[in-house]
């Protein structure tokens, strides 16, 4: 039977509990409950609705290893790896089925661009095999793969020097290419730099993209984190181009599959509306789903108490008086089910010791305004 309230000023305690009301929540956790009241609250009894305090919380944390720093938990965790590439290319049009010129035809074309490449034949009991004379000191060569396995040629790309094709020249291969498909050839020179990122002083996403910046500064590189976007962009010009990979750790910091490497001029990836660095907490955040929502760290919550949080390395049972309490509105309908849910400044949830119970003690009145 609901609770029947006349108009003047209430007041009334009520006790929750992790272990109570599993028979309807049976998901039920240590950090995360909600119990069923056996009087339900009418609030359109009353004139002023009600307003509501935590008074006491009992529980049980489980010790967690103490991090005050974002780096260092893991190898290589502040390392970016940077490779930049010097391209020169230059591509030739199918225009006839016959190899011979077509072949004639990239010889051409690779002395117009002032390229060192040459193909020879070697005849075969097998059939007609390709030679490769790469002649770019100091830069790889990459093929249109369509062309290079049907000339023989099967490696990703081919170093300075003479390489005999891995298989014989298929003619067959050849003529199925659309004559609207061309062969590129790709010089390439890869160098590789690591830049390691210095741990910010303030703990802040701000400052650990100014600290990935100066880290890249001499790259032409830099990030942008807009609040739910990650922003890599490449001021280099010419025919440098330049490829960037972040640690396993700063991509899992902003929601980067890993490996995903950055190329282009801009590449914009989503990511988390809030960065967590794993840290410790700060403060326990207690949550009530009956209060009404208040700001906090710029976003609307139902905060019902804040209370600064506890050494990591304690395991012991915990018991929090709030003096002076602190009275929240409440929502203005029937409460039948009271939800509470403990975790910390970034929304994680507080780890409570195994098969610990939490307890907490709420006091409701009439709303003093």
């Amino acid at each position: 039977m609901p609770l029947q309230y006349p108009l003047q000023a209430i007041s009334l305690f009520t006790t929750l509990s992790s272990s109570t009301s599993h028979e309807y929540f049976p998901e039920n956790q240590n950090n995360l409950f909600t119990n069923k009241l056996v009087n339900p609250i009418l609030h359109d009894q009353l004139s002023r609705g009600l307003e509501c305090a935590l008074t006491d919380l009992y529980y049980k944390p489980s010790p967690t290893p103490h991090r005050d720093t974002i780096f260092g938990h893991e190898p290589d965790s502040n390392k970016i790896t940077i490779v930049n590439q010097l391209r020169s290319d230059f591509f030739v049009s199918k225009n006839e089925q016959k190899i011979e010129n077509f072949v004639t035809h990239c010889r051409l074309e690779a002395k117009k661009w002032g390229v060192n490449i040459d193909f020879k034949i070697s005849f075969t009991p097998e059939g007609p095999r390709f030679i490769l004379i790469q002649g770019s000191e100091g830069y790889n060569l990459r093929m249109t793969t369509v062309y290079a396995r049907s000339l023989g040629f099967d490696k990703e790309y081919y170093t300075p020097g003479q390489h005999e094709a891995e298989s014989v020249f298929s003619q067959a291969l050849f003529d199925l290419i659309d004559v609207t498909i061309r062969m590129d050839f790709t010089l390439f020179n890869d160098k590789t730099a690591i830049v390691l990122v210095q741990e910010p002083e303030v703990k802040t996403v701000s400052d650990l993209i100014s600290e990935m910046n100066k880290a890249l500064t001499t790259h032409n590189i830099f990030f942008i984190y807009d609040g739910s976007n990650f922003i890599f962009n490449d001021e280099n010009e010419g025919r440098q181009r330049t490829m960037v990979e972040l640690s396993p750790f700063i991509s899992r910091v902003f929601g980067v599959p890993h490996p995903k490497w950055f190329i282009g001029k801009q590449m914009k990836l989503k990511s988390y509306d809030n960065i967590n660095f794993g840290l410790d907490s700060e403060f326990l955040l207690v949550k009530c789903n009956v209060t009404e929502s208040q700001y906090f760290h710029g976003k609307l919550s139902n905060i019902l108490k804040l209370i600064e949080s506890p050494n990591p390395s304690s395991t012991a049972f915990t018991h929090v008086s709030c003096v002076p309490r602190v009275y929240v509105p409440v929502h203005n309908e029937n409460i039948e089910n009271i939800q509470i849910t403990l975790c910390d400044e970034n929304s994680r949830p507080i780890e409570m010791a195994t098969n610990s119970n939490t307890t907490v003690v709420l006091h409701f009145r009439s709303r003093s305004f």
